[in-house]
């Protein structure tokens, strides 16, 4: 990502293009989290692919491909038949969560799949049930996320006067750190792996929200 700034790179930035030691230890903490969240995503992909007890509840006597889920999650958020705006937003993780594990592929929906789609209706309560198995695994992140917050936080603080030229209060790198992340993110996460910049963006917009 080429970053362009006219009236000189600001200094927040600096710290990140140019890493000082308190963004260096951010760095690690993502570094991480990413290794917990990737311990999240085969749990994931068994949601996106109806591994899941409502799978037969719902579509038991159908004959109904379980790879039409994967199909529907990849499909523009503003076409899934979903109203609540919290099942939209964990459906988005969930789809890059799943991408965090060794199964990253796409699918192409075959013949066969095509003369047997589900319902409107169907999809529509499949995709609350997957919204739903979600809950649990942004709760987990969020712990993680939490837990990596302190942990750097308490590392940083102790740095903050050769850095900032101030000492920071207890509490305050955590602040710090969450900071970072924001912005080390919206100015394109440079190092990070596709797949962890991925979930950490949809991730941070539920955070967030």
């Amino acid at each position: 990502m080429d970053l362009y700034f006219p009236e000189g790179v600001p200094a927040n930035v600096e710290r990140m293009l140019n890493p000082d030691v308190i963004f260096k230890k951010v760095r690690a903490g993502l570094d991480s989290l990413e290794s917990d969240w990737k311990k999240l995503s085969p749990r994931a992909n068994d949601i996106s692919h109806g591994r899941r007890p409502w799978w037969k509840r719902l579509f038991g006597q159908t004959g109904i491909d379980p790879k039409w889920l994967h199909h529907y999650l990849y499909q523009n958020p503003s076409s899934w038949p979903v109203s609540a705006a919290d099942d939209k937003r964990a459906l988005q993780v969930l789809r890059r969560l799943r991408q965090m594990g060794s199964d990253r592929s796409s699918m192409l929906l075959t013949p066969e799949m095509k003369a047997n789609p589900p319902s409107d209706v169907e999809i529509k309560k499949a995709l609350g049930f997957m919204a739903a198995d979600t809950e649990p695994l942004l709760r987990q992140m969020e712990r993680s996320y939490r837990a990596m917050l302190r942990d750097v936080g308490r590392q940083i603080e102790p740095l903050c006067e050769q850095v900032y030229g101030e000492p920071c209060v207890p509490g305050e790198g955590e602040e710090i750190v969450n900071a970072d992340i924001a912005r080390f993110v919206k100015t394109g996460g440079l190092g990070l792996s596709g797949p962890m910049k991925n979930t950490l963006r949809e991730w941070l917009l539920w955070f967030d929200s």
